[in-house]
């Protein structure tokens, strides 16, 4: 079966195999002895949720779902520094200066 207004389909058994990867699964499903696995509407995402995060849904009954992480986007790329410019002869002019106040006094 799938379940709608989640951002991803569940299914399952695959999401069931996904909660059986989570570290966490055993210690908590042992604090729970009358829940059955295989009853709760687990998530796919379910292996990466905290001891804590699986332990309020199991102990829920699956009622209290955690919040769906967001995935890591990557920063956006930044274009490369470019080297300031000088005159085509190579050397810097003679108003390129750090201190706008001097080159303004060169300038005159």
């Amino acid at each position: 079966f799938i379940h709608i207004g989640l951002p991803f389909a569940v299914c399952a058994e695959p999401a069931m195999e996904s909660a059986k990867k989570n570290p966490h699964f055993q210690s908590v499903m042992s604090k729970y002895p009358d829940v059955d696995p295989a009853s709760l509407a687990w998530r796919v995402d379910a292996d990466t949720w905290t001891d804590k995060e699986l332990d309020v849904f199991v102990g829920s009954s699956g009622f209290l779902k955690p919040k769906v992480k967001k995935a890591a986007v990557p920063p956006p790329s930044q274009p490369a520094a470019q080297p300031p410019s000088q005159p085509s002869n190579g050397y810097p002019s003679a108003t390129a200066s750090a201190d706008p106040a001097a080159a303004a006094t060169a300038a005159a």
